[in-house]
């Protein structure tokens, strides 16, 4: 069976649960996926969801948005989900020194392995422990993080016909 984009090829409340992970973000017409994630869903399937927040654009040029943790779950109440687990992933400082690290391996980085190996240990390994220390002694503000991460159920039939 193949995806073509549009039509999950599966039958109406195939499954019990369907896992969505870093999927969502690469997706431009995102309440259409997850109206068929919906459709495939048995009646209280669960979704299990991680889009992420802070991170550097891939798998350009299909790289097409970040969502906020009220805006994902703005998306998927609309869709015909309730949230019954939310969380973040990571913090302030946890991301600040993976985005240094990042930015410096873009910055230096070979195809030279050996090379790279150096970077690592003379420009990388530092921040990375600087990162480690300061995420254990300074405060865990979440206001910037890595990813959201999502437990949804598909309304039941009569949970849902209540909510028209």
């Amino acid at each position: 069976m193949y995806y073509d984009g549009k039509n999950i090829p599966f039958e109406d409340k195939s499954f019990d649960c369907v896992f969505f992970s870093e999927v969502l973000e690469h997706v431009f017409y995102p309440d259409d996926v997850l109206s068929e994630v919906h459709r495939v869903l048995k009646d209280d399937g669960a979704l299990m969801l991680t889009t992420p927040f802070v991170w550097d654009e891939h798998e350009i040029p299909y790289d097409y948005c970040r969502y906020t943790s009220f805006g994902i779950k703005h998306l998927l109440e609309k869709n015909g989900f309730t949230i019954s687990e939310f969380s973040k992933t990571g913090h302030f400082i946890e991301v600040i020194s993976q985005l240094i690290i990042l930015y410096i391996r873009h910055l230096l980085y070979t195809r030279n392995k050996y090379l790279n190996l150096i970077i690592n240990f003379l420009f990388i390994a530092p921040f990375t422990i600087l990162g480690v220390l300061f995420s254990a002694v300074l405060p865990r503000k979440r206001s910037i993080y890595f990813n959201n991460f999502v437990i949804a159920h598909k309304y039941r039939v009569s949970e849902n016909s209540s909510r028209k």
